[in-house]
């Protein structure tokens, strides 16, 4: 059979694509990962919004606990992320006490990103019950470069006073 070559250059470029494509997604894309967050969004007596980006489409859950080292650790909420949502998901995390401090770890797939496994869990309070006033501490930071120096003194200072909120705002 001969082919010309005008038509080869037409058809070869279309099926090494497609045969690329494929072949691309049907390789694992590793393990996976927290690109982006785990970042806290509105939080509420009883319930708390996380945000992260994902490395391929997973199901992003949320687990909490009341003491550090996870012991009563639960599911609180789960959310799908594709290439729908830019592989991006808001995990809303239900059925917490009011005025409370929480520790959380995010999964993906049931599984815990690696490089977060070898860190503390995080933390978040939730806010007190409607009406119900308390004290807090708010601290502001910005340009930390952490990529280029991890060991900044002034994260011990802001770490010592344990603030309940803090907000770096973005440079760029």
């Amino acid at each position: 059979m001969s082919i010309s070559r005008r038509r080869a250059l037409r058809v070869v470029p279309a099926v090494a694509a497609t045969s690329l494509t494929t072949g691309l997604r049907a390789q694992p894309l590793g393990d996976a990962r927290l690109m982006q967050g785990p970042m806290l969004g509105a939080v509420y007596p009883d319930r708390v919004h996380v945000w992260g980006r994902a490395s391929d489409a997973y199901e992003l859950s949320v687990a909490v606990s009341l003491h550090e080292d996870m012991r009563d650790m639960r599911v609180a909420g789960r959310v799908a992320v594709g290439p729908g949502s830019d592989y991006t998901g808001v995990v809303v995390a239900t059925g917490l006490r009011p005025d409370s401090r929480y520790h959380y770890r995010v999964f993906l797939d049931g599984k815990e990103d690696d490089e977060w496994r070898k860190r503390p869990p995080l933390t978040f309070r939730t806010v007190p019950e409607t009406g119900k006033a308390r004290r807090f501490r708010v601290a502001f930071g910005s340009c930390a470069r952490y990529s280029e120096d991890p060991q900044q003194p002034i994260w011990e200072g802001v770490a010592a006073l344990q603030p309940d909120l803090f907000y770096e705002r973005p440079v760029g």
